[in-house]
């Protein structure tokens, strides 16, 4: 069986805009040759064998395949080297794929738009986007109180310094000494 298309052909003869139409017609809305022919005779005046669409087809579907799961082998090593550099960004990452999945799934249905797929994603990711806003919150109000008492402990820096040199008090004392200077006397414990 030979799957390399006779240079010959009249589709390798067309020109890039026309074979990207009729790529659209094989591959994503997946037309039987009997109509790509009524279309380019049509549009084209062209006749397509049967043979010669059914090899041009087969070609290009093993290269499609075989792109598409190299694009996917890519994508995935490239998101597993961001989940080892950034853990903590882990579910941004995730939530990003399942939204590609989504688009993916809604786009490879033949009956056309998946809109409940679509909208069980959109669900989620509004989810996550508030989740991530009160994180986002947490972690500003967490700076926040970080540069606060960073701010105290410059102002008390003397008095800080004096219990940090006091011999009585052991390292626990002495933090519990300066977290009263800093924040007041009734601490939760």
């Amino acid at each position: 069986m030979r799957l390399k298309p006779d240079s010959r052909s009249k589709i390798d003869s067309l020109s890039a805009e026309k074979r990207e139409l009729l790529d659209g017609w094989l591959f994503d809305e997946n037309l039987s040759f009997t109509e790509i022919n009524r279309r380019t005779g049509k549009m084209w005046k062209l006749r397509l064998h049967n043979t010669t669409l059914s090899r041009y087809y087969r070609t290009h579907f093993q290269r499609r395949t075989i792109k598409r799961i190299g694009d996917s082998a890519r994508c995935a090593n490239a998101v597993m080297k961001k989940f080892e550099d950034h853990p903590t960004d882990t579910y941004q990452l995730l939530l990003k794929m399942a939204g590609q999945i989504a688009f993916e799934k809604s786009l490879d249905d033949k009956k056309g738009l998946d809109t409940r797929t679509i909208a069980e994603f959109i669900k989620v990711l509004t989810s996550a986007r508030k989740e991530d806003l009160e994180i986002q919150k947490l972690r500003l109000e967490r700076d926040k109180w970080e540069f606060d008492a960073a701010r105290a402990c410059r102002q008390h820096m003397a008095e800080i310094q004096a219990i940090t040199k006091d011999d009585y008090l052991d390292e626990d004392a002495q933090v519990l000494a300066i977290r009263r200077r800093l924040f007041g006397a009734n601490l939760p414990v």
